[in-house]
């Protein structure tokens, strides 16, 4: 017979928020674009996990993003994977538990800032304005 003795921690309470590059953060996940997540409290041990038929995960170089189905509606929390980097290569990845923010986030279309300036085609004046779904 063997014992061991480990420490033990409490799992760390993901905190997340959302920006729309470009465009500052907002407070929902948008539908009609992505929006980069980012982890509050520097926890790397912690991957955004899609949830079906309400949002999906994007990762790159340059970070996480979700982006809410055309379809959801509602609220929701995002969904988190504890991963332990630190194991080998086929484990690294694996989901040792399922953490949620405490928050619930509505699903909407983010908008963006629409500028009209004047110019020699148009002579039109400039006007600012708000389009939904504008790339940007």
């Amino acid at each position: 017979m063997a014992m061991t003795a480990a420490e033990t921690r409490l799992a760390p309470a993901p905190v997340a928020a959302l920006a729309i590059p470009g465009q500052g953060s907002v407070d929902f996940i948008p539908k009609n674009r992505e929006a980069r997540v980012i982890l509050l409290g520097g926890e790397e041990n912690l991957a955004l996990l899609p949830i079906a038929g309400v949002y999906h995960v994007r990762r790159d170089a340059s970070g996480t993003y979700v982006q809410g189905e055309p379809m959801a509606n509602g609220t929701v929390s995002l969904r988190f994977g504890f991963r332990a980097k630190r194991l080998p290569a086929g484990l690294a990845e694996v989901d040792l538990a399922v953490l949620h923010e405490a928050i619930a986030r509505p699903l909407r279309e983010g908008n963006c800032p629409l500028s009209v300036a004047r110019t020699p085609a148009r002579g039109a004046p400039t006007r600012r304005g708000w389009v939904a779904g504008a790339a940007g």
